[in-house]
């Protein structure tokens, strides 16, 4: 999701809380506009990866207040961000370590992120469009899509981006069993994956029919022609087998009721013990019977001979 931060000082838009980044980054265009120095950065010797197709190597980094929320209802942490010399749409990027730190829970669905302050809860919400706005600049500036292009519909124009297409060398494959429905790929993963498949697994698998039981609509999503991504991948792949797709049934109750019986921790009762005892003597000695027994059934029985003399007083 995307928020607005305040950050050394200025309103900070665009910035992208990433729980899957270990590192809060700042990129250079953005440290320029907040009249930031490069010789208060200090030195940071090892590289970045995951921000493009090769190892990124950062100018440094720089601690800054950064505040979350507004008026009472905020924290402001300080933190070390990393400054990389990038192209990106973004102005800033936080990672899972300052979440952690600021003890945020982010809700990607509900485009919200809650954390604890002195006042209680606070939530900071984000932006639909410009989750939208950011996403589509960071396919263009990867160079993954081409330019718009206008369609007509019914009479009405409108807009189309174009789907994103494999770069280098291509290989047209067909999708699924009907000839019309083809796609290209990239050549070299199409070439790995027929060796993968049909040298180990797919001879298995052609062999048998494989039953897949679920509840979601897997069958519908592998048969659109408009798929793209990883997605379309595994459609080419499976398109070769024999798949068979079941709902797959209500567990019945007992069986949950069971489960629930077998990891529900059972409260400890505290332990009480009674104790009873009684004593005798007569001419030939005296002694006494003790009797310890607990709540639980336990009972432990004792008796002592006294080498002294006593009397039943």
């Amino acid at each position: 999701m995307v928020i607005t931060i305040i950050l050394a000082n200025a309103i900070l838009y665009r910035t992208l809380v990433d729980q899957g980044s270990s590192a809060d980054i700042l990129f250079k265009t953005t440290f320029d506009e907040l009249d930031l120095e490069e010789k208060e950065l200090r030195a940071y010797l090892n590289s970045l990866f995951g921000l493009g197709d090769t190892p990124i190597q950062p100018l440094g980094y720089i601690s800054l207040d950064t505040t979350f929320g507004k008026g009472n209802w905020s924290r402001t942490l300080n933190i070390d961000y990393i400054v990389v010399d990038v192209s990106s749409a973004y102005n800033a990027l936080i990672g899972q370590t300052t979440l952690n730190q600021l003890g945020a829970v982010v809700s990607t669905p509900h485009l919200c992120m809650d954390f604890p302050t002195t006042e209680g809860i606070a939530m900071i919400k984000g932006d639909h469009k410009i989750v939208c706005r950011c996403y589509n600049e960071s396919l263009n500036l990867r160079g993954k899509w081409e330019e718009i292009h206008t369609i007509e519909l019914g009479g009405i124009r409108g807009w189309e981006e174009l789907r994103p297409q494999p770069e280098g060398e291509t290989e047209k494959v067909q999708i699924g069993y009907f000839p019309d429905k083809t796609t290209n790929i990239g050549a070299t993963y199409q070439r790995l994956m027929n060796k993968v498949f049909t040298d180990n697994i797919g001879k298995l698998m052609e062999a048998h029919t494989i039953k897949v039981q679920t509840n979601q609509s897997i069958k519908g999503i592998l048969q659109k022609t408009d798929l793209a991504g990883r997605i379309l991948q595994c459609a080419v792949e499976l398109s070769e087998f024999d798949l068979q797709y079941k709902a797959r049934t209500a567990i019945k109750l007992q069986y949950l009721a069971d489960f629930v019986a077998k990891y529900t921790d059972t409260p400890e009762i505290p332990t009480k013990w009674n104790l009873y005892m009684d004593g005798s003597s007569n001419k030939t000695g005296s002694g006494a019977g003790v009797i310890i027994e607990s709540n639980q059934g336990t009972q432990i029985e004792l008796s002592l001979k006294f080498e002294f003399p006593t009397s039943n007083n």
